[in-house]
C-alpha cells in the first residue's frame, strides 16, 4: 500500500486501541488512495498480472492495498470489541480519473466533469443498528447530507438552515429519501479557474449549463501497454449551451434532450437561477506555502482545523540584540531562520525599557500582588514554561575578535531553527504564534550594532530603545510586510492574552495590540514613556517621552551619545563610556 495509507492505518489502530470506550468515537479516515501518483508495492501489482497495462495494473493494486488497510482497521475494531457498536461509512470525494487509470465506465465523463462519471461515488454503510441490510438503496443522496445524517445517527439534532438533509431515518429503514433535487455545481468563475460549469438534478432530469468539464466521453480502462491514456478533450460547444438528460432512462447520458424538452429545461434553469440568488461568491485563494507537509509532520493541511483554537505561543527574547544585528536588516549577519520567519510574518519595531535590572546579589523579587502573564495564560488553560536566562554574572575578554559577535547571532539563529523544526515535526508549527524581540538595543562597547540609530543600550536614544521584532503565525490575516504602528514592550502582555483568547487586565500601562497586528490596522498607541528615573546620573537618571512624531528627553540621556558603526578589524577601539556633557536638567526635543 502507499506509505500514507500504511501510516494512516497504524494511527487509526492506535486511536481505536487507546480509546476510552465509555465515550463514543468518531474517526475520520480519508485515505490517499487511489489518487495519483500511481504507485504501489509490487506484491499488490503482481495480483493483477492479467492486466498488461502497467498503470491500470498498479491502480488496481492500489485499490487492493487500500482494502487491506480497511481490513486491518476492521480487525482492530473486532479485537477491541467495538465492531458491533460501530457505524461504518465508506465513500469517495469524486469519480475516477481515466487519465490516471480510474474507471467510471459505463458512466460518462471523469473527475473534473459534472457528468455522472465525475460526480457519482461508490458508497456503503454498515452497522448492526441498520434495520434493513443486504440491498442497494436507490434513494437520492448528496455529499452535503452526510453531516446532518451522521449527527442524527449519533443521537444529536442536526443544525437547521443548512443545505444538507438528515437521511438517517431513510438509511436506517430503507425508506424513501428526503431529497428530490440537488445542485451538482455552480461556478461564478470562468475557465480555467473552476472550469465554469453548472448543473442541477430535479427528479429524473439533469440540466447542464455551459462547459461540463474535460473528458466528455465514455472511457473503458486500458488493458494493454501502449494504449493511449485519455487526454484532456474540451467540450466542443459555446459555454451558453445546455444539455438535458433523463437519468432514469439514460443514466449514462447518451441522449441530450435539450432541444426536445424545452419546458423541462426552463423549469430546471429557473430552479438553478433560484439557487444562484443564495450563492456565496467563490473563494479561490492563491497557493499558500504554509500548507506544506513540512509544517504538518509530513502531511498537507489547509490549516482550517486550527482556526478558532487558542494558538500555542513561543515568545523569544534576545539579550542586547542591536537594531542592525539581524539578517533581515543587515545582510552581513547570517540569520536565515529568523529572516524567513520575519519575511513570512510581520516585521515590527518595538520600544523597550532601558534599562532596569535586578542583579543576582539583590534579594529582590517582583511584587506578589501583581498578576503576571503566565498566571493569566494558566487561567486560560495554557501550560507555561520558561527556558533560558536573562542575566548572569560574566567576565569579558576585551581582546575577543569582532567576528564572535556575528557568530553568536548565527548560533542563536540555529537554536531557533532547531526549535522551529521540532514544532514542525510535532505538527504544532501552524498552530503556533511566534514572537521574536529583544530586551533593548545593542551595546557597541561589546560589538552590538544599532547604526544608523543613535546611542546604545543604557541610553534613551533610539539605538538603545528600539528592538528588531517580528510576529509569525497562520492566524495572522495580513503578513509579509513591516508594521509601522507604535508598540511598546508593555503592550506584549495584554496583546498575548488577547491572542490566547482571554480578556486583558484593565488599568495597566500596556495596550492590547492584537487586533492591530492581526490585520495590519492602526495601532492603538500614540505615545509612551521611554523611562522615568528618580535617581542621580550614577543610576543613569534620565527621562524621555514620545507623543506622535515627537520625542522629549529630559536630563541625562545616558552614555554612548553617538552613532556607532561596528568595528571591522581587530585593534579598532571599542567604544568607551563617554558621558554626555550636558547639565542634567537640560531638555532635548527630537523630531
Amino acid at each position: 500500500m502507499q506509505k500514507g495509507d500504511y501510516l494512516y492505518t497504524l494511527r487509526a489502530n492506535q486511536v481505536i486501541t487507546q480509546h476510552d470506550q465509555t465515550k463514543p468515537l468518531f474517526l475520520y479516515l480519508p485515505f490517499q488512495s487511489v489518487h495519483q501518483p500511481i504507485q504501489v508495492p509490487k506484491v499488490y501489482e503482481d495480483m493483477y498480472k492479467n492486466i498488461e497495462n502497467k498503470g491500470r495494473r498498479q491502480f488496481s493494486g492500489m485499490v487492493t492495498a487500500m482494502d487491506d488497510a480497511i481490513g486491518n482497521v476492521i480487525n482492530t475494531l473486532k479485537k477491541t470489541g467495538m465492531y458491533n457498536e460501530t457505524l461504518i461509512i465508506f465513500t469517495s470525494d469524486n469519480g475516477g480519473w481515466p487519465k490516471y487509470f480510474g474507471n467510471n465506465y459505463p458512466l460518462r465523463g471523469s473527475k473534473t466533469t459534472i457528468y455522472e462519471g465525475g460526480t457519482r461515488a461508490a458508497t456503503f454503510i454498515h452497522g448492526t443498528m441498520l434495520k434493513k441490510t443486504g440491498y442497494t438503496y436507490s434513494g437520492m443522496m448528496h455529499a452535503v447530507d452526510w453531516m446532518p445524517t451522521i449527527v442524527s445517527a449519533a443521537g444529536g439534532t442536526p443544525v437547521p438552515g443548512i443545505d444538507g438533509l438528515n437521511q438517517w431515518p431513510s438509511l436506517l429503514n430503507g425508506s424513501e429519501s428526503k431529497r428530490s433535487e440537488f445542485i451538482y455545481n455552480l461556478d461564478d468563475l470562468p475557465p480555467p479557474f473552476c472550469v465554469g460549469h453548472a448543473a442541477i438534478r430535479s427528479g429524473d432530469y439533469k440540466l447542464i449549463q455551459g462547459f461540463p468539464g474535460p473528458y466528455p466521453g465514455w472511457y473503458k480502462p486500458p488493458q494493454y501497454d501502449g494504449e493511449d491514456v485519455v487526454e484532456d478533450k474540451r467540450f466542443n460547444r459555446t459555454y451558453g449551451d445546455y444539455q438535458l438528460f433523463n437519468l432514469k432512462d439514460d443514466p449514462n447520458e447518451h441522449e441530450d434532450l435539450s432541444l426536445k424538452k424545452g419546458e423541462i429545461l426552463k423549469q430546471l434553469l429557473a430552479k438553478m437561477n433560484k439557487y444562484r440568488e443564495d450563492m456565496v461568491a467563490a473563494n479561490f485563494p492563491n497557493l499558500d506555502p504554509k500548507s506544506s507537509p513540512t509544517n504538518y509532520n509530513g502531511f498537507w493541511s489547509p490549516g482550517w482545523c486550527v482556526q478558532g483554537k487558542p494558538p500555542h505561543i513561543l515568545f523569544i527574547v534576545a539579550d542586547d540584540l542591536g537594531w542592525n544585528d539581524v539578517g533581515f536588516r543587515n545582510p552581513d549577519i547570517k540569520s536565515p531562520n529568523i529572516d524567513k520567519l520575519a519575511k513570512e510574518g510581520v516585521k515590527k519595531c518595538v520600544y523597550v525599557w532601558n534599562h532596569g535590572a535586578i542583579f543576582p546579589e539583590q534579594a529582590t523579587c517582583a511584587p506578589l500582588n501583581f498578576t503576571y502573564l503566565p498566571q493569566q495564560l494558566k487561567q486560560l488553560g495554557y501550560a507555561t514554561h520558561m527556558i533560558g536566562n536573562f542575566f548572569l554574572p560574566f567576565k569579558f575578554n576585551r581582546n575577543l575578535q569582532i567576528i564572535i559577535k556575528y557568530s553568536m547571532v548565527t548560533a542563536m539563529d540555529d537554536a531557533i531553527g532547531n526549535i522551529i523544526n521540532t514544532l514542525k515535526k510535532t505538527g504544532m508549527y501552524n498552530e503556533t504564534l511566534i514572537i521574536f524581540t529583544a530586551d533593548n538595543g545593542g551595546w557597541p562597547q561589546f560589538f552590538g550594532n544599532n547604526y544608523p540609530l543613535r546611542g546604545s543600550k543604557v541610553t534613551v536614544y533610539e539605538g538603545g530603545t528600539r528592538a528588531s521584532a517580528f510576529i509569525h503565525g497562520t492566524m495572522l490575516k495580513k503578513t509579509g510586510y513591516t508594521y509601522n504602528g507604535m508598540l511598546h514592550a508593555v503592550d506584549w502582555m495584554p496583546t498575548i492574552v488577547s491572542a490566547a483568547g482571554g480578556t486583558p487586565a484593565s488599568g495597566i500601562d500596556g495596550l492590547n495590540q492584537w487586533p492591530s497586528l492581526l490585520d495590519g490596522s492602526e495601532s492603538k498607541r500614540t505615545e509612551f514613556i521611554y523611562n522615568l528615573d528618580d535617581k542621580l546620573p550614577a543610576i543613569t537618571g534620565h527621562a524621555a517621552i514620545r507623543s506622535g512624531d515627537y520625542k522629549l528627553i529630559q536630563g541625562y540621556p545616558g552614555p554612548y551619545p553617538g552613532w556607532y558603526k561596528p568595528p571591522q578589524y581587530v585593534g579598532e577601539d571599542i567604544v568607551e563610556d563617554k558621558t554626555l556633557n550636558m547639565i542634567q536638567m537640560n531638555m532635548k526635543i527630537c523630531h
